[in-house]
């Protein structure tokens, strides 16, 4: 974690993450109350591999967790903190769009019921209830095992 000279913002960088270093972007920033974390793969800093290519639900839990992991490096509680998660999944198919939307459509909703599942499992309230509004968008991405990038929001009290 790093604070700017004028103490106005606070940083968090995943260690030994190769992408923020070398374009210059931080996994997490900081103002006053308000955290926003960068776009999260499911990337292992560690040892520079993708993690669980081709499960979108294990992908999900995993980028989960680096972005619990963002937002309390710069002072959130948790889970707790977060108002908005856009998550972002991969294109499921070799066909085009739109010709053959039917086919995409069917993939992505498998796409987009293991990420709700593990979206669940970190956000859901008592009851069920959700605390976070969520987005879903469906993209590309370079590498083809790769299925899920999500961005969230957070406000600290």
């Amino acid at each position: 974690m790093s604070t700017s000279s004028d103490m106005k913002k606070t940083f968090y960088s995943t260690p030994n993450h190769p992408y923020e270093k070398r374009y210059g972007y931080y996994r997490a920033v900081r103002k006053g109350p308000f955290i926003a974390v960068a776009g999260t793969t499911p990337y292992d800093a560690e040892t520079q591999k993708l993690l669980h290519p081709g499960d979108a639900g294990k992908q999900a839990a995993a980028i989960f967790t680096e972005i619990i992991k963002a937002i309390k490096a710069v002072g959130s509680k948790g889970a707790e903190d977060v108002i908005r998660v856009r998550v972002f999944l991969a294109v499921r198919s070799s066909q085009t769009l739109p010709s053959h939307l039917a086919d995409i459509i069917v993939q992505n909703m498998e796409d987009i019921e293991a990420v709700g599942n593990a979206f669940s499992a970190v956000f859901a309230k008592d009851g069920g209830e959700m605390g976070v509004a969520m987005t879903a968008v469906i993209t590309g991405f370079v590498d083809s095992d790769m299925l899920v990038e999500i961005e969230a929001d957070a406000v600290v009290d």
